[in-house]
């Protein structure tokens, strides 16, 4: 078994989105640099670096820097890489997209279909939906992901309590110009139906029916209401009447504001939770769930799928009908990961050194991050039950597998098949950190 260092053609692997922080500020920009996917004078401090993509998808696939054969391919022609179980769960593909995330401006309000939806919506529409596997099986795949934040993070996920909506429906006249009466009164009496809570299917039918007013307004009216709410956010009163127990969103709406000052998503901010991670929290967003990031830097991964529907905060296609019918309108809380558990199937030659769990609930990946202690700690980790996907993010030093070994630094992406017992050694002055995304299955008990 041996180690591959994929690393992707020239730029191929660097996604130049809006959305993204600009030259140097971005982290995505710097490991580009790194990887040589952009060289350093070509960095361009005007123009925006959104995301790093690490893995076998089609349209943004790894290489082996020494072959240049796509990982697509070497999965392809090297199935055992995967596992047993793995190739015959989720065929010769690699079953997650890694990622690596530098936000400036919010990504749109979306949600991505579960694998029944997404067969569906396949079928329906190719080009928006499109397919992603060279295997010739359409991307019916669902897209639960996780991002842990590399600085602070912020977004929005989920459905907020009913009884909040229900507060910000009776204080904030802009939203409430956009929802008719009955919906308003419908929302109130779910509320009002189980004492301190709701009950769940009155909650879930008003949630539902006033999401959809808001989502299918008027575009001249959103504006309006747009416009109308920025003012009411700068005004003394909606201090209150912005605040929840939570927190108080005008700085938020505001914020927002500046990038889309008539969008509906300004709107969406108060039916949606407002979720804050702290560098190495992490957040867990399940299929067919609401969520829009808004800021930061991150390591993402996901089910490895290109399918998402939008809503707002975005001025690329969206499926508003689709959107409304594909939510469930249950308030679940965010799955917020504020402290992951001790990764117990590495050996650590420092007691300063760490190797941490992020669980998936998705069974196509899990992440570890490993902080080894500067200066020739190391670490020893057991066989992988499947394949698995590095990235450095800080420090220097060297990684291996039996008897080959590399060089590692900050940027460096590596690919490691089922079966690898993966070393790494610190060199640098600072401490080694790198992120891996990995998928294992003990028993393979379905078929795509």
């Amino acid at each position: 078994m041996t180690i591959t260092r994929p690393t992707q053609t020239r730029g191929s692997h660097l996604r130049r989105l809006k959305c993204g922080k600009l030259g140097k500020q971005s982290i995505v920009a710097q490991f580009s640099v790194t990887t040589s996917a952009v060289e350093d004078k070509a960095l361009d401090e005007n123009k925006p670096y959104a995301e790093f993509w690490m893995g076998a998808h089609p349209s943004l696939p790894s290489y082996d820097l020494s072959t240049g054969q796509s990982l697509q391919d070497i999965l392809r022609d090297n199935p055992h890489l995967l596992s047993t179980h793995v190739s015959q769960r989720f065929r010769t593909t690699l079953p997650f997209l890694f990622k690596v995330l530098s936000i400036r401006e919010p990504l749109c309000i979306q949600a991505h279909p579960d694998l029944n939806l997404a067969h569906d919506l396949h079928a329906r529409d190719p080009l928006t939906y499109p397919e992603i596997y060279i295997i010739s099986i359409i991307d019916s795949n669902h897209k639960p992901e996780m991002i842990v934040a590399l600085t602070p993070f912020e977004a929005l996920c989920g459905f907020r309590p009913l009884k909040e909506i229900d507060h910000f429906l009776s204080r904030v006249p802009p939203l409430r110009n956009l929802i008719s009466d009955a919906t308003a009164m419908e929302v109130r009496s779910a509320c009002g139906s189980a004492g301190d809570g709701c009950d769940q299917k009155s909650a879930e039918t008003a949630l539902k029916r006033a999401w959809s007013e808001l989502l299918t307004a008027h575009p001249s009216q959103v504006r309006s209401c747009a416009e109308d709410l920025i003012r009411f956010a700068t005004s003394r009163p909606s201090n209150k009447s912005l605040a929840v127990e939570h927190g108080n969103l005008t700085d938020l709406i505001l914020q927002l504001s500046e990038h889309y000052p008539h969008d509906v998503g300004l709107f969406a901010v108060l039916f949606m939770n407002h979720v804050c991670l702290s560098p190495g929290e992490a957040l867990f967003v399940r299929s067919n769930e609401l969520h829009a990031y808004l800021s930061g830097d991150g390591i993402e991964c996901m089910a490895s799928s290109a399918n998402v529907v939008r809503a707002g905060f975005s001025r690329k296609t969206k499926d508003v009908d689709t959107l409304i019918s594909m939510l469930t309108y249950e308030y679940l809380p965010p799955f917020v990961v504020r402290t992951p558990t001790p990764y117990l199937r590495v050996e650590m030659s420092s007691q300063q050194s760490t190797s941490v769990l992020y669980e998936s609930p998705a069974e196509e990946f899990n992440i570890i991050k490993t902080s080894l202690a500067p200066r020739f700690a190391t670490a020893n980790f057991r066989a992988f039950r499947g394949p698995t996907v590095l990235i450095c993010t800080q420090g220097s030093g060297k990684i291996g597998v039996g008897d080959h070994t590399e060089l590692i630094e900050c940027g460096h992406v590596f690919f490691a098949g089922a079966g690898a017992e993966i070393f790494i050694q610190s060199s640098s002055e600072e401490p080694l950190i790198l992120f891996q995304s990995f998928c294992e299955i003990k028993e393979c008990n379905s078929t795509l």
